[in-house]
Formats: structure tokens, C-alpha cells, sequence
């Protein structure tokens, strides 16, 4: 089987050969082919042959598509700034109140330059892998789209203090969101995954998450044409997971390292997908053996669970985790099978 077959078995039910692995791979295709981030998060082709290069070593069973949250905030009129080692940060956001609201410029999905980096890494991965690989493109939520926008402070004392402010926010942010994912995929992503940094612990409460963010999730997924992943963003939004579940088109999960997967479980229907197990960016302070070897014991414990996939999850795995603790990953996902 191959992943693309692998997973889609996972999810339907029926019998598969091993486990799924995979991890946000993002940035660590630049390191393989040693190209400077700020050529690689601006050329679809340099991105492509970084994501190629990361198949190539690690054979993982998911391809992403730029983890560059902070693009989202350049697409609106904001600006980047560029590490040697790392994806781009927001230098500057584009407004820096809700006053600005108004003179926002929105972004068209089909001319804007940030966009069409998006889109055309996407049409390259699923050119490249489309049939082998499951291609997931990364993009951020309507309500985490603003912190990019304005600034996370400025959103979030927007939300509680301007009713009226933040529906004009969500009338560019929804409908933006909506459009870019059915771009993404008719361009070949098989899901889209959305961080969800607002839905964290170290964010919100649950009263705030069901009294504003559910309705407004309620608004927008309906809309949507395919598959979606919640990401957790390193943190966690375990709290809240039970919230989510229930939309439309869900797949699953990513968990944070220090989550109970089997009680996160016990949360979300059995049918929804839970990625999980390892961190990527701490996994280059351990060595392929372990690596291997915690990878089994994940296996193990989670063996029953049908439709639970071994995923180094947090955010982009570090420029120094070597690819032999990645491809380690891919020996334990072998050695074990099907459990």
C-alpha cells in the first residue's frame, strides 16, 4: 500500500498493511536541500523540491503544504521578517486596530503573490504525490486569521469589547477562509489542517470558545468542500476537541505530547482520526533509538484504537533533528504493522 491507500483505509475502516506516520515537515525540507528560507517560502518550486527531498528521506505518508502562518498576515498588507534557520515571523501587522478594519485590502486567491505561493506548492505536491502521498495544505482559521491581521492583543481585546468591530473582522475573514480552501482543494489537498491557536488552553475558555467561536465555525463549515484537521498549534486545545468534533467534515485531531490520547478518545467519535504520540521539536534532543523505540511503545498502547496515526506533532520539526531520528519514525510504523 502506499500512504495515500494507508490512510484512506484507516479512515474508512478497512484493513491496512501499518500504521500512518508522518510530521510537519515544512521547514525541514530546506534543510535538506540547503536553500535559505527566504528563497524557499517564496519559490513554489524550491518548496516542492524541498518536500520531495523530505519523501525521499523520511517516506512519510503525508506531504504539507507551507506551514507559514505569518504569510497570511503579509497577504493582508503586513510584513515578514526572515531567519536564518527558521520560517518567517510578522515584522509588522498590516492594521493595528480595529478602526483599520475598513481599509483592509483583501487578498485575491487567484493574483496575490503570497496566495499563489500557497496554491502552487500545493499543485506541485499533489503533481509530485498526489497519488501516493496524502497532501495536506496548512491555513489558518477564520478566527486566528486576525491576530495575523492586527495582532493578537488588539484581536483579542477587540472580541471582548466590540461586538460590532469583530463581525466586521469575521465579514473579511470568513468568506476569505471559505475561498481559499475550496482553491486549495481543487489544486490537489486532500485536507486542509488549521491551527488553532484561539481554541487553546492558554487562550480561551470554554464559555468563550461556545459563546463565540463555535457559532462562528457553525457559519463556515458547512460552506467548505472536503476534509479538515484541527492542529494544536504546541499547545493544546484538548479542552475543547469535543466542541469541534461534531462539524461537518471533520477528519480528526492533532494532540499535543502531553495529551491522553486514549482519554481524548473517549471525547471525539470513534470515527475521527487522532495524530499523535511524538513532538517535533524536541526530537532532535533524542536519539534514533529512542525515537524507535518510544515510537513502538505509542503503537502499542494505542493498537486498539483503529484509526489513530503516529505523527510527530507540535509545530515545524527543528532545522537540527537529524533524519535519521525522522526515518526511525518510519522503521517503528514498519516493525510494528497492523498491531
Amino acid at each position: 500500500m502506499n500512504g495515500k491507500e494507508r490512510f484512506f483505509s484507516l479512515v474508512a475502516g478497512r484493513p491496512f498493511d501499518r500504521r500512518p506516520f508522518g510530521a510537519i515537515l515544512s521547514l525541514y525540507g530546506a534543510k535538506l536541500i540547503d536553500c535559505p528560507p527566504q528563497q524557499y517560502y517564496n519559490d513554489p518550486e524550491s518548496y516542492a523540491r524541498g518536500q520531495e527531498a523530505v519523501f525521499q528521506a523520511v517516506r512519510p505518508d503525508f506531504l504539507t503544504g507551507p506551514f507559514l502562518l505569518a504569510g497570511f498576515g503579509e497577504a493582508f498588507g503586513g510584513t515578514l521578517r526572515y531567519s536564518e534557520n527558521d520560517a518567517p515571523n510578522l515584522r509588522r501587522p498590516a492594521i493595528a486596530s480595529a478602526a483599520e478594519i475598513p481599509k483592509l485590502a483583501i487578498p485575491d486567491i487567484d493574483t496575490h503573490p503570497r496566495i499563489l505561493y500557497l496554491r502552487r506548492s500545493i499543485r506541485r505536491l499533489a503533481a509530485a504525490h498526489g497519488r501516493d502521498s496524502v497532501i495536506v495544505a496548512i491555513v489558518l482559521n477564520p478566527i486566528d486569521l486576525p491576530a495575523m491581521i492586527m495582532g493578537l492583543e488588539a484581536w483579542f481585546g477587540t472580541i471582548l469589547t466590540d461586538r460590532e468591530a469583530t463581525r466586521r473582522m469575521l465579514d473579511v475573514t470568513v468568506p476569505f477562509f471559505i475561498r481559499l480552501c475550496a482553491a486549495l482543494y481543487a489544486d490537489g489537498a486532500d485536507a486542509i489542517a488549521c491551527p488553532m491557536t484561539f481554541f487553546t488552553r492558554d487562550v480561551s475558555t470554554r464559555n468563550l470558545v461556545e459563546e463565540f467561536a463555535l457559532p462562528v465555525f457553525r457559519e463556515a463549515w458547512p460552506k467548505l468542500q472536503g476534509l479538515t484537521i484541527f492542529h494544536h498549534t504546541g499547545s493544546t486545545i484538548f479542552d475543547h476537541i469535543d466542541l469541534l468534533d461534531p462539524l461537518p467534515g471533520v477528519l480528526g485531531f492533532t494532540m499535543d505530547v502531553d495529551d491522553s490520547l486514549p482519554e481524548a478518545r473517549r471525547r471525539i467519535r470513534k470515527e475521527s482520526v487522532l495524530f499523535g504520540g511524538l513532538d517535533g521539536p524536541t526530537l532532535h534532543t533524542l536519539s534514533p533509538e529512542t525515537v524507535r523505540a518510544r515510537s513502538i511503545d505509542i503503537l502499542a498502547r494505542m493498537k486498539e484504537d483503529g484509526r489513530f496515526v503516529l505523527f510527530a506533532t507540535g509545530t515545524d520539526v527543528d532545522w537540527r533533528t537529524p533524519p535519521e531520528c525522522l526515518a526511525a519514525i518510519g522503521q517503528a510504523a514498519d516493525e510494528f504493522g497492523n498491531g
